[in-house]
Formats: C-alpha cells, structure tokens, sequence
C-alpha cells in the first residue's frame, strides 16, 4: 500500500519536503524586489512562491557534458581559420529592385479587391526582373 502511495505522489509531482526548495518574492515598502527563502518579513508584501526539486549532481552526466563541449569548442576553432565574410555586391540593382516592390505595393494597394492573377503576375515578372 506505500509503494501505490509513493507512486501516486510521484505522479502528482508531490515530492518531499527535503527534496524541495522555496523561493520566496517579496516586495518592500519602496517596490524593490527581495528573493528569500523564508517568509517575507514585516512591512514586505509577498509577490510570488515558487517551489523547486533538488536536483543532485551527476558525476557521469556532467563528464558527459564537459566531453561535448570540448567537442564543440574544437570545431568551433576551425571556424576561425577558414571564415570568411560574406559579400555581396552591390552594382546599383538594388535600388531598381526596392522600386519595383514598392510599385508593385502601390498597384495593390490602389487595386484592393479587384486584383486578378495577370495583375499578380506581371507585377511579381517585374519585381522580379528588378531583383535578379
């Protein structure tokens, strides 16, 4: 009968008093924020409780983490060696192509509801067009 109890607490997410840990928010008198783990004293205004499980520490799953991140940190290293930045030139089209979607937006926006696919279309050829 324990063992269905134990199992029914651990289900509901009830855990031991000394598996817990309470932290406190409280409010002083000025509106500074004060985090404890005792009651908010006289003259202070409790803003929130928040409870958390202890976690223990993990020896194997903490080697585990140190080894993956010596993993990522060797290949981050060769980034470094072989990066280069990204460039793209600019030979004047750009601006050709921000025209050609902000007329494209203006036709729209003037066209409402009454659009049809040539519209569409021809618009989204000229951005196009602009932008390649």
């Amino acid at each position: 009968m324990k063992g269905i109890a134990f199992v029914v607490l651990l289900a509901t997410g009830v855990c031991p008093a000394w598996a817990q840990t309470v932290i406190v928010k409280c409010k002083d008198a000025k509106g500074k924020v004060i985090y404890q783990t005792k009651p908010c004293e006289r003259g202070q205004t409790l803003a929130d409780v928040k409870t958390y499980a202890l976690v223990r520490y993990n020896p194997e799953l903490a080697a585990e983490t140190r080894q993956t991140q010596r993993i990522v940190d060797a290949r981050r290293s060769t980034y470094g060696s072989n990066a280069q930045a990204a460039y793209i030139p600019t030979d004047g089209r750009g601006a050709a192509c921000e025209s050609a979607k902000a007329n494209r937006e203006s036709v729209l926006k003037a066209a409402g509801m009454s659009r049809n696919f040539d519209l569409l279309r021809s618009l989204d050829e000229s951005v196009r067009q602009a932008c390649k």
